[in-house]
């Protein structure tokens, strides 16, 4: 019983002693996140976004001019190269965003770095199953290279990243409507 009571008291001494946590003021109204993101940080990073975009916004075009085969029809071995380019148009569209994704830097608005992920996740998982169909288009018998560039369009046109997309940012965020007027590569 003794031994507890001097524990008591050293600990009830030692809370005493010490001191309250620092009191932080609150940020002043001339700080940067009061005044909101930086606008020309809005303007390079929604610049570096359209310019990763670019490459898939015309994949429906080029599904939509890819090789197409009648009922009934089987492609030929002189069908193969036709394929083969069209699928590897494809995949490059792709592998080009995805490149230009993992070249964004981080994001100066809120869900930003939301939208970068998705997109680096979802060109992540299509890429490598782009590239399988094209393998699959060299090496299936020629009756058979139409199964792959038809599942390779399929892919193309369902694709969606994770995530919030563009539009959503924009609404929520003012300062990134005006850079997404300003920015070069979303403008042309």
């Amino acid at each position: 019983m003794h031994r507890n009571l001097i524990c008591l008291f050293v600990i009830a001494a030692v809370a005493g002693c010490s001191s309250p946590p620092p009191v932080s003021s609150p940020p002043s109204s001339t700080s940067s996140s009061a005044a909101g993101p930086d606008k020309a940080a809005v303007l390079a990073w929604i610049d570096q976004i359209c310019a990763a975009d670019e490459p898939i916004l015309t994949v429906s075009a080029v599904v939509a001019t890819g090789p197409k085969f009648a009922q009934g029809q089987q492609p030929t071995e002189a069908d193969r190269p036709a394929v083969v380019a069209y699928v590897t148009k494809l995949r490059d569209m792709y592998a080009q965003a995805k490149a230009a994704y993992d070249g964004v830097g981080p994001s100066p608005i809120p869900r930003g770095d939301e939208l970068v992920a998705g997109h680096r996740k979802g060109l992540g998982e299509i890429v490598p199953k782009l590239q399988e169909h094209l393998d699959n288009v060299r090496r299936f018998p020629p009756q058979g290279i139409d199964a792959p560039a038809l599942l390779a369009g399929v892919e193309v046109v369902s694709w969606l990243p994770e995530g919030p997309g563009l539009g959503d940012l924009r609404g929520a965020e003012p300062v990134l409507d005006e850079a997404y007027k300003q920015a070069p590569n979303c403008t042309s």
